[in-house]
């Protein structure tokens, strides 16, 4: 992560971030916008993030808003659109810090 001087405390205090119709394909790319502590309102949509081949667009849609939720925890809107107790609920349990153990377990039990 970028140090803070590097970055400047004026972009330490965003609020609001418009990144989106631009080209950005790892979604994992949000975790730079951690660094950012004030950050309530983001905007990502237009950016071309991959969808696995497995998942509906509706499915990927709800996987990549609980990702985002779980790194950007502090959020209050993401494209546009209120975040819920209920989604950053669902967001921490998806991809919270267990969720390796959880992976696990599910291979160890349930795997055909």
């Amino acid at each position: 992560m970028p140090d803070t001087e590097e970055i400047g405390t004026d972009f330490l205090r965003l609020q609001k971030l418009d990144i989106g119709n631009n080209v950005i394909e790892n979604i994992d790319d949000v975790k730079y916008l951690v660094a950012m502590p004030v950050l309530r309102t983001l905007v990502l949509q237009g950016n071309p993030f991959r969808m696995n081949d497995d998942q509906t667009e509706t499915d990927s849609f709800a996987t990549y808003t609980h990702h985002v939720l779980n790194v950007l925890r502090q959020l209050s809107f993401l494209d546009g659109a209120d975040i819920t107790a209920e989604e950053k609920i669902t967001a921490a349990n998806m991809f919270g810090e267990d969720e390796p153990h959880r992976q696990e377990i599910l291979k160890k039990y349930f795997a055909k």
